[in-house]
């Protein structure tokens, strides 16, 4: 890395939250995301649900793809010796709630919302890029249940370290939260197949 002059601190940390296996295209995305994730502090993969795609997360799918990701990083680190390993890429898969897509509030954690709260609660003044190819249900689940969990001012510092990139916002909770929670930075991109 250090020839490359990327140094760790100067990477984005970033969450990938997909509704993989609803079709093709996030499968496919995920395949070409880790062909770039020396660029990135990858700190989870989360599933989810969007677009209609409301009948069971697949985690199995990245793990797949990581599978197939560690048959090949050796040959990548010849390139860029910063591709982080397939374990460590393996353990950041986390599956989301398999219940109502659109819901948030008590009752609703799941193993993926519950490491959102983690990532964001690092010692780390970088802000957590949530990349979401999906419905944002689990970072919705997190924001909701850190208010409940982290007093006035930790739950500030937290929402001030979230950075969203959202693909049409493909479930209710984006509504949700710009609506309880507009301190929360958003960028929204069109779907442009509706």
């Amino acid at each position: 890395a250090a020839a490359w002059g990327v140094e760790q601190a100067d990477k984005h940390r970033l969450v990938v939250m997909t509704d993989i296996g609803g079709d093709p295209d996030d499968e496919q995305s995920m395949v070409r995301f880790l062909l770039y994730s020396c660029d990135f502090d990858v700190e989870g993969f989360c599933t989810g649900f969007g677009h209609g795609h409301y009948q069971k997360t697949r985690p199995e799918l990245i793990r797949k793809a990581v599978e197939a990701y560690s048959q090949v990083v050796d040959n990548l680190r010849k390139h860029r010796p910063d591709y982080p390993s397939a374990e460590s890429l393996m353990a950041l898969i986390k599956d989301g709630h398999n219940g109502e897509p659109h819901k948030v509030g008590a009752g609703m954690d799941s193993e993926a919302s519950e490491w959102i709260i983690k990532v964001l609660e690092r010692d780390d003044p970088r802000p957590v890029w949530f990349s979401i190819w999906g419905g944002p249900r689990e970072l919705a689940q997190a924001i909701w249940k850190a208010g409940q969990t982290h007093s006035p001012e930790q739950y500030a510092q937290l929402k001030r370290r979230i950075r969203v990139h959202s693909i049409a916002d493909q479930d209710q909770t984006a509504e949700w939260v710009k609506e309880n929670h507009p301190d929360v930075f958003w960028i929204f991109s069109r779907d442009v197949f509706r």
